[in-house]
Formats: C-alpha cells, structure tokens, sequence
C-alpha cells in the first residue's frame, strides 16, 4: 500500500462513526497533499446530531500554516466531507499559487543587482581613454545578456 504523506487523525465528537467513514475520510483527504505538497498533519472532527452533519478539518502544514474549514450538511456525512475536502483543496491552491508567485522577488532582486553591477562597470569603461562609449555599451549588453542565461 502506498505510504500516505499526510498524516491524518479522525475525531468522532458524540457520536460513532463507522470504519468504512473513517476510510472515506482517509481517501479523500489523503489527495490533499497533490494541492500543497507541504501539507503534513490534517486533524478531522464528525459530529452528527440530530440530522445535522458537521465536518471540521484542521490541515497544518511543514511552513507553519494552519488552514481550517468547517461544513454542515443536513443530508449525509459523506456530503459533508466532500464538500470539506472541496474547500480545503480550493484553500490550499490558493494560498500555493499565492506562495508561488512571490518567488519572483528573489529574480527581480538579483536582475536590480545585476543592472548596478552593469552600471558600475559602465562607469570603471568610461574613465578608460582606451574604449569608447559605444565599445562599453555593447561590453555591458554582452554583460546583461550572460546575466539572462
């Protein structure tokens, strides 16, 4: 059997719940770690009362962060937690493409980085009697363009 990477803990709050729940539980959460490959820990709380199905689920994951959603369905607890899963994996995505489009502040620092460097090196040529300006241009363009790869 594959080895889950979420680790996943069932709670049953007033009530019994049955094996075959806690597999669904198991199998529906256990996709949760393809949305966010850092989710780690996943707690689940049933509790059915009166008709009413409440499905709480706590998802902490390796970079500290804690999501929780929290669904009542008045049909059947399997409802409920499809519809639990449903909006963790929408929680998860979002705060993934959240995550990763500020990996671009990292490019755009080394590329101001890179322009200083290029500028200073504009700077070291034009002092020089030996090149003109244009020969430094196209020296720092070369520059830039060993940058880019």
């Amino acid at each position: 059997m594959k080895e889950m990477a979420v680790e996943i803990s069932i709670t049953a709050i007033h009530c019994e719940v049955e094996e075959s729940v806690k597999d669904y539980v198991r199998e529906k959460v256990g996709k949760l770690d393809k949305y966010y490959d850092k989710a780690r820990r996943t707690e689940v709380s049933l509790h059915v009362e009166d008709g009413n199905h409440e499905v709480e689920l706590v998802c902490n994951s390796d970079s500290g962060q804690t999501f929780t959603v929290h669904v009542k369905s008045n049909n059947s607890i399997r409802e409920a937690i499809d519809l639990a899963q449903e909006k963790m994996a929408k929680q998860l995505r979002r705060y993934k493409s959240r995550v990763r489009s500020h990996k671009g502040k990292s490019n755009r620092l080394k590329l101001v980085q890179d322009m200083q460097r290029i500028a200073s090196r504009l700077d070291e040529v034009k002092e020089t009697d030996d090149k003109s300006f244009e020969e430094a241009l196209e020296e720092a363009e070369d520059l830039l363009d060993f940058t880019r790869d």
